[in-house]
């Protein structure tokens, strides 16, 4: 079975092993993964599916918290979580191969002390899969694959302080010449803060770097009586270089805001050039009604755990605004916040622990 990240030659080359190895105890005996297994040919992800929802479907495992998904292809999903052992666990679907079983990275024995959120970071010559978390020691990590690379690298500390898991919103902001990565993350003080990866990719070589500081938004996030009370949430809005940003406040109101880009030609005497500028609303946004937990921000909708456990959904548009917030129509509850990925243009992928401790998932088809 092939990588559906494309980014390494063999699975081995991913995990030091390959997906039938026995992964152990961390998800229990009862759970079943143990055995990769090739889904029917009727399956949700390989058959033709109708326009809208499908339902939703157990993909085993035991996990804590909210799992991620990436894809860089529509040929492959890749999903992360945290496993009951505190370690880090992935397991993947490839068209025509269905969903491996679920298997633990091989980290030097790394907790974890948050669920992972993973992004597709770099420009295209020189793409990498992200994954960051908050550490055992309170502070926020990063491990790295590239494809040129063929191996993971080891966890880095970001260093600072964090509740909850981090978030991230990656793009390119120059095409094949530059891309950026924002992590976002709610301090001990309840204030968001921000550091920013940049990739510039020159004539001879590629420069990475990490900004030196986690960069406070005080200065304009406690504004309005407004008090942060869950992990941010935050997604490029496909909108230029947009940025969405999401989070619960101590109200269970969940509130929204955005870093908007502007440009404009500028014309001297020395040379035309184009400025651009990038600009964080000043004020929150509601979006009404109560959720549980952390919000999930995905383009320009928001998706949270519902107060009766149901998955619920607030989509924007340029013309109306916010749509309101939407349940689910079937009676499946989440045990944690969902995550979102799309693997296709006109699908929408939704992953969540259930009830059950399991990890489910579902499809939008437009």
């Amino acid at each position: 079975m092939e990588d559906p990240l494309g980014i390494v030659d063999g699975i081995v080359d991913w995990f030091g092993r390959t997906p039938w190895a026995d992964p152990g105890e961390a998800f229990g005996a009862s759970s079943h993964v143990d055995v990769w297994q090739p889904d029917p040919p009727d399956d949700w992800f390989g058959k033709p599916q109708l326009k809208g929802w499908s339902p939703w479907r157990a993909l085993g495992g035991k996990i804590v918290g909210s799992p991620s998904a990436v894809s860089l292809n529509k040929f492959g999903i890749n999903v992360f979580a945290r496993g009951i052992d505190d370690r880090l666990w992935q397991k993947w679907w490839a068209q025509g191969g269905g969903w491996s079983g679920w298997v633990r990275h091989e980290d030097q024995g790394f907790k974890l002390g948050s669920a992972p959120v993973v992004a597709v970071a770099g420009t295209e010559s020189a793409q990498s899969v992200q994954i960051f978390v908050r550490g055992a020691d309170g502070g926020c990590w990063v491990r790295t694959k590239y494809e040129q690379e063929g191996e993971w690298r080891l966890w880095h500390s970001l260093g600072g302080k964090l509740v909850g898991a981090p978030t991230v919103a990656s793009a390119i902001v120059e095409t094949g010449k530059v891309s950026q990565t924002s992590v976002f993350v709610r301090g001990v003080d309840n204030i968001v803060y921000e550091k920013t990866w940049t990739q510039t990719i020159g004539p001879d070589s590629i420069k990475e770097e990490w900004g030196n500081n986690w960069t406070p938004h005080e200065s304009h996030w406690l504004e309005d009586g407004f008090k942060l009370d869950s992990s941010p949430a935050a997604s490029y809005s496909g909108k230029g270089n947009e940025i969405l940003l999401a989070a619960n406040s101590d109200s269970g109101q969940p509130f929204v805001k955005k870093r908007r880009e502007t440009s404009k030609q500028i014309h001297s005497k020395e040379a035309d050039y184009e400025l651009t500028t990038r600009e964080w609303d000043r004020n929150w946004t509601p979006l009404g009604g109560k959720i549980l937990d952390a919000p999930f921000a995905w383009w320009s909708s928001v998706y949270a755990e519902a107060p009766d456990g149901r998955l619920f959904q607030n989509h924007q548009n340029l013309e109306d605004g916010w749509s309101g917030w939407k349940a689910d129509n079937d009676d499946f509850l989440l045990g944690a916040p969902p995550s979102v990925s799309s693997n296709y243009m006109d699908r929408c992928n939704v992953f969540a622990r259930g009830k059950d401790g399991q990890l489910w998932a579902k499809r939008w088809v437009d």
